[in-house]
């Protein structure tokens, strides 16, 4: 079956309709929100504006120069990501981690319970910190996730016979 345009030819409708597309999918309810505080702003005033929309001054000058900013495109008063650039990141000490490689090399089912007193015991003679048992637990499962720790094996069951 052959498709069929009905928009071919005509002068601007692919604009259209990308703006239409933009509209109903990419632009958050805040910013449609923002938007109307600026028409208002624009039609009535600064005092009705700041009194029937319940903002700052300064807020609603910051969104005028986002749409500034954006070319007038409503995208530009959407909300951003507010994640810090850089996260905090676990640091261990080296000593912690070989001491937790080591002991589940030997006990590979030791857990963070039983794991988490000899490791303050260890830390006590080296006058460092003792990370808390939720601590140890990150800490194996960080290892695991990097394949520096053993598994924990499996026991392996003879297969039943039917009889």
């Amino acid at each position: 079956m052959q498709q069929f345009n009905i928009n071919k030819g005509v002068k601007g409708s692919r604009l259209i309709q990308e703006r239409a597309l933009r509209f109903a999918y990419m632009i958050q309810e805040i910013a449609k929100r923002r938007a109307r505080a600026l028409i208002f702003y624009e039609k009535y005033g600064l005092d009705a504006t700041l009194e029937a929309f319940h903002i700052s001054r300064a807020t609603l000058y910051r969104w005028q120069s986002k749409l500034k900013e954006g070319k007038g495109k409503l995208e530009a008063l959407n909300n951003k990501s507010r994640a810090p650039h850089t996260r905090q990141r676990r640091t261990i000490d080296h000593r912690i981690e070989t001491y937790i490689i080591e002991q589940r090399e030997i006990h590979p089912r030791l857990g963070k319970k039983k794991l988490t007193p000899l490791l303050k015991a260890r830390c006590l003679e080296w006058s460092i910190a003792a990370p808390s048992e939720a601590t140890v637990g990150r800490i194996i499962r960080d290892l695991k996730d990097r394949g520096r720790s053993t598994k924990p094996y499996q026991a392996v069951f003879p297969q039943r016979c039917a009889l």
